[in-house]
């Protein structure tokens, strides 16, 4: 499944009364329900299952594309740009000196 096919099949479970607000509302909670299995168990040794992260995720993935559909953009639009970003910061490699300031 591409992420353009995920974006279609996702948005055809949504409700036409969602906007954006709500849409990046939910991500962000939705983010946060997954950083809380891992902080319970880096810090109270409360282990989850790896399911469990695979549902947060993709809920926070759902939410990331009702809120580029109400944007009129596609999954596969953000995620070029994003590599795009990316690739002009670091190259084709992580480039540690972009966030320590020191010379490549």
């Amino acid at each position: 499944m591409t992420l353009d096919e995920y974006q279609a099949a996702a948005t055809q479970t949504a409700s036409y009364r969602l906007d954006l607000m709500y849409a990046l509302a939910k991500l962000t909670a939705e983010a946060g329900e997954a950083l809380q299995l891992q902080c319970k168990q880096t810090y109270h040794d409360k282990p989850y299952d790896g399911a469990d992260m695979i549902e947060e995720l993709g809920d926070c993935m759902w939410y990331l594309a009702l809120a580029a559909h109400k944007l009129g953009v596609t999954l596969d639009d953000i995620a070029a740009a994003n590599i795009a970003k990316l690739r002009a910061r670091h190259g084709d490699t992580y480039n540690a000196a972009h966030y320590t300031g020191e010379a490549a």
